[in-house]
């Protein structure tokens, strides 16, 4: 629940997200695998929209390769920020900022998380992500799951493409 009515806030947002490959290791500094333990709605500081912050437990990485953050350890928590959410305001009434055409993960998935890191922020944001489901990658992006059965990932063990991903990133 928010504290205090925001005013001005906008009630979507559209967002044309660059082209990026199916795995976009070369762009991110982190990539881990890890369950959405809990996600927390605020107001943004200029009070126009609303954004989420994901708690993610690690439970395998892939890659971290920047300086200016705590390389994350498995079972640690790291926060992810999403714009976009839903709140109720003290009167009761429920507020929405959606996002359209940028997916966001849910509580309790495991997911495939390609990420960088805001030093301001202390927090990483999320570049692109894979659900993991059965042991298997599903695509979350409309890119991904527009490629239908040229997908190179798409129902793909998750266990190949994270040997796949080792292989790639060691060259």
């Amino acid at each position: 629940m928010l504290e205090k009515t925001p005013r001005g806030l906008q009630p979507f947002t559209s967002v044309l997200l660059e082209k990026q490959p199916e795995l976009p290791y070369e762009v991110a500094d982190t990539i881990v695998i890890g369950d959405v333990a809990d996600i927390k709605v605020f107001l943004s500081s200029d009070a126009k929209g609303l954004y989420r912050e994901f708690s993610v437990s690690v439970t395998k990485i892939l890659k971290s390769t920047s300086s200016s953050f705590p390389v994350p350890t498995v079972g640690q928590s790291i926060t992810l920020l999403r714009d976009g959410g839903a709140a109720r305001l003290p009167d009761g009434k429920v507020v929405k900022h959606e996002i359209r055409n940028y997916p966001t993960p849910e509580l309790n998935q495991r997911c495939l998380f390609f990420l960088t890191y805001d030093p301001e922020l202390n927090a990483f944001s999320c570049r692109k992500f894979w659900l993991v489901e059965k042991g298997l990658l599903r695509p979350m992006f409309a890119e991904d799951i527009a490629l239908g059965l040229e997908s190179t990932i798409t129902g793909k063990p998750v266990a190949s493409v994270i040997s796949l991903l080792e292989e790639k990133l060691n060259r």
